[in-house]
């Protein structure tokens, strides 16, 4: 299981499944699990940013999976576009660089926040191209209280084949009253410590040399995950 690719199967920022291409339409539906489907007005502010930008990538991969192979940057452009204003890319790469945040300057701040965002896409998000018949379930949760500035949205995918993986969303609200993601868990799993994890065992590899690790970054996770269990490659 690769984690970004099925984090993107339900937001396009983190996962994926390993099952192939299958003939039914995949689906997005806010979903109660003791009452079964909501109203969608009834979503929550972070509920409801997961939801709009979810179907609006769902469609993206419809339109562009015929012509991907010909023009996969037009593809890219589009995802990313469509990401932005629901994933805190600078933000989850602070988060990423950890304590070397604080270390790095300026410049490399902003080339590791703008190559963390496209090495993300370009990695990933092809591989949705290939992917279809999955239900994608938001779970509505409690009302966020007036002032709180975090939360958590419940996701599930489930495959054509009737595997069902949790999804938690972290999300926060910035000043402007946008919701956005800072981090995903997938089946337990959190992708963002494993990132930072990849960043500092990369910036130990080249002896200290931020600039290096930078330009060199890849946003490919160096794990795999089996039978829930992390492995390095």
């Amino acid at each position: 299981m690769n984690l970004v690719r099925l984090f993107l199967a339900s937001l396009v920022v983190l996962i994926s499944l390993e099952v192939r291409a299958q003939s039914a339409e995949a689906s997005v539906v806010p979903v109660d699990a003791d009452n079964g489907v909501v109203e969608v007005e009834k979503l929550s502010g972070p509920e409801q940013s997961v939801w709009n930008t979810t179907k609006v990538l769902l469609k993206i991969i419809d339109e562009e999976r015929a012509s991907f192979e010909q023009n996969p940057n037009q593809f890219y452009e589009r995802v990313t576009k469509a990401l932005q204003p629901v994933v805190g890319f600078r933000r989850i790469a602070a988060m990423v660089m950890g304590s070397y945040y604080k270390k790095a300057n300026k410049e490399q701040r902003e080339k590791f926040a703008h190559l963390f965002e496209r090495s993300l896409v370009e990695t990933y998000s092809g591989g949705l191209i290939e992917y279809d018949g999955y239900n994608i379930d938001i779970l509505p949760g409690e009302e966020v209280p007036e002032g709180k500035r975090t939360a958590v949205v419940d996701v599930i995918i489930t495959t054509s084949s009737g595997s069902q993986v949790p999804l938690k969303y972290s999300m926060y609200k910035t000043r402007s009253g946008e919701w956005k993601v800072q981090n995903v868990t997938v089946a337990g799993i959190n992708v963002g410590l494993l990132y930072r994890q990849q960043f500092a065992r990369k910036v130990a590899e080249a002896q200290g040399d931020l600039g290096l690790v930078v330009d060199q970054w890849s946003s490919k996770l160096d794990v795999e995950v089996e039978d829930g269990k992390i492995k390095t490659e």
